[in-house]
């Protein structure tokens, strides 16, 4: 026993020793008063890493943004981003530093050097003292796309020997320069704001119209509208002829004269802008037999429906009264020719009819008749006829009209005609027309209805 408690008292005896001595180590003040530890475990440093990224188009379509949400890894990073229209980039935006606190921060890169529709590849490089870490590679398109000509036109110019070529350009959101190219020669280069006009339809789309000189009147040559932007370039190709509209002659109205043996033909004749020549060819069978002296037109300026119209007058003499004349005012320039007529009895022409009415009489179960009737400048005579069907079977009395109009008449032998009111019976639906007459020929309306229930 005496072993073990020896044993047992060496042990703690040593155990004694060694607590002393441990106390006499530890690190005391001047005073002897033992000093406390103070250190504390250092804060490991990570890789810097994006939390996400993406690619956006600025305000321009040159303007390319890129965004980042940057995870420190706790010490300050370091960050660029590298762009460019291939995977391998090529370009590369300054470096900027992100401090370690906050330790996740959104960033932003504008780029403003990229192409107008062009696919962009990106991604953001991140650096600290643990290392470089790169992003996983995205892409962005940039804006604006290239022109489109949709459709192309030609008006007459000034001169025959010039033309107006119109087209429809789409900018595609970028400033367009334009031209038309027209056999050896080209017009100047003009351009389109990619601003949009106030209250377009279509917001990068405009009309645009340019003029052609130095043509050959009905020569045709190519034109081809050139539209180029940034983003690339398009065309439409087309044959223009300047001077090409052939003379074109109006429905000719004949009038009466100052004697009963002459009449004036009036029509509208367009000169296509091209000197023109016209006559009238006129006769008592339609191979005509007689012409009018030759007249001759200007191309410009014109007093009709548009710069390239005029209206004439041309009178006819030595007429048979009463006969039926067959006529044409034929108009020539290099174009083409043309002409329009009919025919018309000397003094006058064929009466018409423009509108019918039926009107309540005074009487019961009795109605009257109207019409606006042309007499064509001949004395004509009318009456209505009525019925239970399309075959009518009753009439009105005659009643005439002198070839003489009244004064307030749109046309100059046009007259309002109204018959004698006659009875029908109540009940059925009534047919009716009105039938006008003169030496030239015969008019009928068209078929009306009318009942009494």
């Amino acid at each position: 026993m005496r072993v073990v408690i020896g044993g047992a008292c060496v042990v703690s005896l040593l155990c004694l020793a060694g607590s002393a001595a441990a106390r006499s180590a530890e690190p005391r003040s001047a005073t002897g008063a033992r000093l406390e530890a103070r250190s504390s475990p250092a804060l490991a440093v990570r890789r810097p890493r994006v939390r996400y990224l993406y690619g956006t188009v600025g305000l321009e379509p040159t303007t390319l943004i890129f965004a980042s949400a940057i995870d420190t890894g706790g010490a300050p990073t370091t960050y660029y981003v590298e762009y460019g229209p291939t995977p391998s980039f090529g370009s590369r935006t300054p470096e900027q530093t992100l401090p370690a606190d906050p330790q996740v921060g959104e960033v932003r890169v504008t780029a403003t050097d990229a192409t107008p529709a062009t696919k962009y590849y990106f991604r953001f490089v991140l650096s600290n003292a643990s290392g470089v870490n790169p992003s996983s590679a995205r892409s962005v398109t940039t804006g604006g796309d290239a022109p489109r000509v949709s459709s192309m036109f030609t008006r007459d110019g000034r001169r025959p020997s010039e033309l107006v070529v119109g087209a429809t350009i789409d900018t595609g959101g970028l400033p367009t320069t334009y031209h038309v190219q027209y056999g050896r020669r080209a017009t100047s280069e003009q351009t389109l704001a990619a601003v949009a006009t106030p209250g377009s339809w279509a917001s990068n789309t405009r009309v645009v119209r340019v003029p052609l000189r130095g043509l050959r009147p009905g020569r045709p040559v190519v034109a081809r509208v050139v539209a180029v932007n940034a983003a690339g370039s398009a065309a439409f190709t087309d044959e223009v002829v300047a001077g090409k509209r052939r003379s074109g002659v109006a429905t000719p109205v004949v009038q009466t004269g100052p004697t009963a043996s002459s009449a004036e033909v009036n029509t509208v004749i367009d000169t296509g802008g091209l000197a023109t020549t016209y006559w009238v060819e006129y006769g008592t069978r339609p191979s005509f037999g007689s012409r009018t002296g030759v007249k001759r037109l200007a191309a410009q300026p014109g007093k009709g429906w548009n710069r390239t119209s005029k209206e004439v007058t041309v009178p006819l003499a030595g007429l048979k009264p009463t006969t039926t004349y067959y006529y044409r005012v034929v108009a020539k320039n290099s174009g083409r020719s043309d002409f329009a007529g009919r025919s018309f009895v000397a003094g006058g022409d064929k009466p018409s009819v423009s509108y019918v009415v039926v009107r309540p009489g005074a009487a019961a179960a009795s109605v009257g008749f109207a019409a606006g009737i042309d007499t064509g400048g001949l004395p004509t005579t009318y009456y209505a006829e009525y019925g239970t069907d399309v075959n009518y079977g009753s009439r009105t009395a005659e009643a005439s009209l002198p070839a003489l109009p009244r004064p307030t008449s749109f046309r100059t032998t046009a007259q309002d005609g109204r018959t004698e009111e006659v009875s029908v019976g109540a009940g059925p639906t009534y047919h009716f027309r009105i039938v006008a007459t003169n030496a030239a020929g015969t008019a009928y309306s068209q078929d009306r209805t009318f009942d009494l229930s």
